[in-house]
């Protein structure tokens, strides 16, 4: 900033250092079956906001501990795998849409996110492949985000009562912004995928048809209280894709529809200023239409 000039709010730096790890242990008990544990880590550094008046933030980390198994089962016929995770995120950014459009960066003190996810393939016939994947998370905070930070910039998690209220028997912990056991936002209980592909000779060709099938359940907008309660649920949705085709030395025609059902997926929800002003007039972010489509390939 120059001296004299009219900003002299915008001289801030912020210096961090960090590092990341990662263990794995692995036990085959078969020469197709497999478990193994990994704990790792996480590191993001922090950074100064855009709006000079607001305080940096902090850098976050995050510890994972999974443990999770690779199997193949029937002469490989069937491959399962699976894993179980807790992670715990601490200090952990995330942005909102504060004054002016200007968004900001802030740290919330602590969440957990656990969860089972995995993935199947199975060939119970040639040229028949079903396969699919799924994951169920419960993901949220840990403690109570208050929407400021104390003198070290560590995120508060006793919120103050804005005035005193005799109701509280001199309990001055007020109502936090975003409460814990908050789910964190955009992230579904429950999503997975379901794909059949049947692939067979057909005249001097290699032809096929394959359906999949995806969805999840519904999800929060917003970590906060209030911004939740203006932007509203994003539902849970389920899509179906097609495709067709044939193929044959170096080359291949696919035809497709995606989303048959035309099926408008929330994926997310946005406003333009400062949810305080724009929230009623709140935009839905969906996925592509109903789509129909001829697509040649050519190998070189």
């Amino acid at each position: 900033v120059l001296e004299g000039a009219p900003c002299t709010n915008l001289n801030r730096t912020v210096e961090d250092e960090g590092a990341t790890y990662r263990a794995n242990i692995s036990y085959d008990f078969g020469p197709d079956k497999m478990v193994y544990a990994t704990y790792s880590t996480g590191f993001r550094p922090g950074g100064v906001n855009r709006r000079g008046t607001l305080p940096p933030y902090l850098a976050d980390e995050l510890v994972n501990y999974e443990i999770g198994a690779k199997t193949e089962w029937f002469d490989n016929t069937l491959i399962l795998n699976a894993a179980i995770f807790t992670q715990d995120w601490n200090d952990f950014q995330f942005p909102i849409l504060g004054q002016n459009g200007l968004t900001e960066i802030q740290n919330a003190s602590s969440a957990q996110i656990q969860g089972i996810e995995g993935d199947f393939a199975w060939y119970p016939l040639d040229g028949l492949t079903v396969s699919g994947a799924f994951s169920i998370i419960d993901a949220q905070l840990t403690s109570n985000f208050c929407g400021f930070v104390d003198a070290n910039l560590v995120p508060e998690t006793n919120c103050p009562q804005a005035v005193d209220d005799p109701a509280t028997d001199g309990d001055e912990t007020g109502a936090p912004e975003a409460p814990a056991g908050q789910k964190l936002p955009v992230v579904p209980d429950f999503k997975g995928t379901l794909t059949a592909r049947y692939e067979f000779p057909f005249m001097d060709f290699d032809a096929h048809f394959q359906g999949s099938l995806s969805g999840q359940t519904d999800s929060n907008s917003s970590l906060l209280v209030v911004d939740q309660s203006i932007l509203g649920i994003q539902e849970g949705f389920i899509t179906i894709d097609l495709t067709t085709g044939i193929a044959r030395d170096n080359w291949s025609l696919t035809a497709y529809i995606s989303n048959l059902t035309d099926e408008r997926a929330d994926l997310y929800n946005f406003v333009a200023c400062a949810i305080g002003t724009c929230g009623a007039h709140a935009f839905q972010g969906t996925n592509q239409p109903r789509t129909l489509g001829i697509k040649w390939g050519q190998k070189f």
